[in-house]
């Protein structure tokens, strides 16, 4: 945002001086006039563009993380499509599901890949 205004102040200033000494019967030709004040928009349009490039860019950011956030609030939530299966025993001392079940013929299902231990008591109850 100061960039804008210091693009402005001195534009404002060139101009300024310019008309000045026009006025005063000296100075440079309009043309001359015409190239500074064409400069002048160049150099504010090209601040303008700068600092919207910047917004978008935040923008796109914010953007993501609020994507991430909602993407982590989907991995989260559990579906129960069925009657989940009771824990067959005691949870005490026996509460890491997945050192048992994560591989071999007591691996959990497909589609309770990615969960964690957390997850586990969240569906299925002990039978004690």
């Amino acid at each position: 945002m100061k960039k804008k205004a210091v693009w402005y102040v001195a534009g404002a200033l060139i101009l300024g001086l310019t008309l000045l000494a026009v006025s005063c019967g000296g100075g440079a030709p309009s043309s001359a006039v015409e190239e500074e004040e064409s400069a002048v928009e160049e150099e504010e349009t090209a601040a303008v563009e700068e600092e919207e490039s910047a917004v978008e860019e935040e923008e796109a950011v914010v953007e993501e993380e609020e994507e991430a956030v909602v993407e982590e609030e989907e991995e989260e939530t559990v579906t129960v499509t069925a009657d989940p299966m009771a824990i067959p025993h005691a949870l005490e001392g026996r509460d890491d599901c997945l050192m048992c079940h994560e591989s071999g013929g007591l691996a959990v299902p497909d589609d309770h890949a990615g969960r964690t231990n957390e997850t586990c008591t969240t569906c299925h109850k002990s039978a004690d």
